[in-house]
């Protein structure tokens, strides 16, 4: 039986030439710290089964050398996936509070799309992302993908809502190594 209830922890310990982004100058330089406990659970299925329903929510705890003050981000998702016998699909949302740091996943392209100050700058971004894989022939799958995005910044400025979507046709064994197609 697969399992329902997973904690994780990650840490981050990083020095950084400019703390608070002063002018040529003015840098403060200084260690940072990230705390981050990671709860996720499997409400309903697992990965075999025709539903599965996720949730997971972290907590990131933020300090540096300089100042004393605690910050605290927040990220929160939900996980929906259906598989049929030829259809699977999935639907995330997804809820994150930047206190106005630097962001703990810089592998995420979204987030490293932004520069820098924008990063740091304290926001609320809110998500969807749905993704269907429909199995046309044994060899060939028909993918179609959106999402939805909006980042408030707490500034009012750099608010940003886009939309995006994708469509690709698959050919290759399904979890092949290798799988080509126009996309």
């Amino acid at each position: 039986m697969a399992q329902k209830f997973r904690l994780g922890l990650d840490t981050d310990f990083r020095y950084d030439s400019n703390i608070d982004l002063l002018p040529d100058g003015f840098e403060e330089e200084g260690y940072t710290y990230t705390l981050s406990p990671d709860f996720m659970m499997r409400v309903l299925g697992d990965q075999s089964s025709p539903h599965m329903v996720g949730v997971a929510y972290s907590p990131t705890l933020f300090w540096d050398d300089v100042s004393d003050d605690v910050e605290v981000d927040q990220n929160a998702e939900v996980l929906y996936v259906l598989r049929g016998p030829r259809l699977t699909a999935s639907v995330r949302g997804y809820y994150d509070h930047i206190s106005g740091n630097n962001v703990r996943d810089l592998s995420d392209r979204r987030l490293t799309a932004f520069i820098r100050e924008e990063r740091r700058a304290e926001s609320d971004r809110y998500g969807v992302d749905a993704t269907a894989l429909y199995d046309l022939t044994g060899m060939l799958d028909l993918g179609i993908g959106g999402n939805y995005s909006d980042w408030q910044f707490g500034s009012g400025l750099n608010d940003v809502s886009s939309y995006s979507g994708d469509v690709a046709l698959l050919y290759g064994a399904d979890g092949g190594r290798t799988r080509i197609g126009p996309y």
